[in-house]
């Protein structure tokens, strides 16, 4: 019987094979994006594994469709007329990726089927609303989280290879916040567009204009340590006696503290005791941890300022506005980085001697708890490695 069904499901794909147009490269050949030709398809088993997908309103289909877009017409509408089902003629814009004026327009459309009774799609007037949320909740995040949605859309949409969706992206967006839209249009070197149509030209007001709740701010939910990740930077001569006590005051608090060394394994301290060390800093960047501790000791030091993955370990950390704690010697690894003039001033790189190292235990812990310091948060991120205008070389 399983049989007999392998056998019907086989002669099933090989006819559905048979009926797709193949569009085969020469033999030798390589399939490029640039072979893509609409409206074309590729049998799955010629190139790739025969996986069955859902792509296309099929099920298991086992070829693959040569265009730009899965769907159309989509806002790469060129070489296609199909809107929902329905093919539309007269649309002399369709050569010209992103014209097509049709596109992402349609929307559902329904089945013309004949019906008995009367067919009838009624909402409430607030279901044509399509940004009242969206403003509402934009407006109520803080100034840095604004500017990190902002870097967000920025970032996608400098992604996308067509002008002509970015622009429709934000007329979307000047409905939701003209300032969102400015922000984002000025980093891709846009202007910013008129706003797109409404579905109501005159939406009702908002019942609620900002709600400071909806940001992640307002409710940073517990603010200990506990399960948050703390890289030790070690090193063959690392002043072992103050992270000890670190290690002890961290881990009794929750947090999980991990040794982080040029290579993993075991590492000598300056008075002799073996430190091992379980990740590297090739394959632990600085950006997997929530706070970062450099260790004192003359020939540590020098061994991991020798190293660039050191520097952009550090890099990492500070520009992720993450805590930085620095023992005796260990400062000189931020003078290198270039965060020597801003350490003594900011709130979340604490320096101390070894000796003193369980009196910095406190505020370590106070400003780890504080997850990030926006205060060195910009946009673009601050060049700490560059010197002020004024300390400029002069050209000769």
């Amino acid at each position: 019987m399983a049989k007999n069904r392998d056998q019907g499901r086989s002669s099933r794909n090989k006819g559905n094979a048979d009926k797709t147009t193949k569009a085969s490269p020469g033999q030798g050949d390589t399939l490029k994006t640039n072979d893509i030709v609409a409206g074309q398809a590729i049998a799955a088993d010629d190139f790739v594994a025969a996986m069955p997908h859902n792509a296309n309103k099929a099920l298991e289909r086992r070829s693959w469709l040569r265009r730009e877009v899965l769907y159309r017409c989509r806002q790469l509408g060129s070489g296609w007329q199909q809107h929902t089902g329905v093919l539309h003629t007269g649309c002399d814009e369709v050569s010209r990726p992103g014209s097509c004026p049709e596109a992402g327009t349609s929307g559902f459309a329904s089945f013309p089927e004949a019906v008995a009774d009367d067919k009838v799609r009624g909402k409430p007037e607030k279901f044509a609303e399509h940004y009242v949320q969206a403003t509402l909740f934009f407006d109520s995040q803080t100034e840095f989280e604004k500017a990190h949605i902002a870097a967000a859309f920025r970032f996608e949409l400098s992604k996308v290879g067509v002008p002509a969706i970015r622009e429709r992206m934000l007329a979307s967006l000047v409905n939701v916040s003209h300032e969102l839209a400015a922000e984002v249009a000025r980093g891709l070197g846009m202007e910013v567009p008129d706003a797109m149509p409404r579905a109501i030209a005159k939406p009702q007001p908002p019942e609620v204009a900002v709600s400071p709740a909806l940001s992640l701010v307002a409710r940073p939910g517990e603010c200990g340590i506990r399960t948050r990740k703390i890289a030790v930077l070690v090193a063959d001569g690392i002043d072992q006696t103050a992270l000890v006590t670190l290690h002890t005051a961290l881990t009794g608090a929750g947090a999980i503290v991990h040794f982080v060394g040029p290579r993993v394994g075991l590492f000598t301290g300056a008075s002799g005791e073996p430190v091992e060390a379980d990740k590297s800093l090739e394959n632990s960047p600085g950006v997997l941890f929530d706070a970062l501790v450099i260790p004192d000791g003359n020939a540590a030091v020098q061994t991991l300022a020798g190293n660039a993955l050191t520097m952009a370990f550090i890099d990492d950390v500070f520009l992720h506005c993450k805590t930085i704690l620095a023992l005796g010697t260990g400062r000189e690894l931020l003078e290198l980085t270039g965060i020597g003039p801003v350490m003594d001033k900011d709130p979340g790189i604490i320096l101390a001697d070894s000796a003193d190292v369980a009196k910095s235990v406190p505020a370590f812990i106070k400003a780890i708890a504080a997850h990030r310091h926006t205060s060195r948060d910009s946009d673009p991120p601050m060049n700490h490695r560059s010197p002020t205008v004024g300390e400029l070389p002069a050209h000769p």
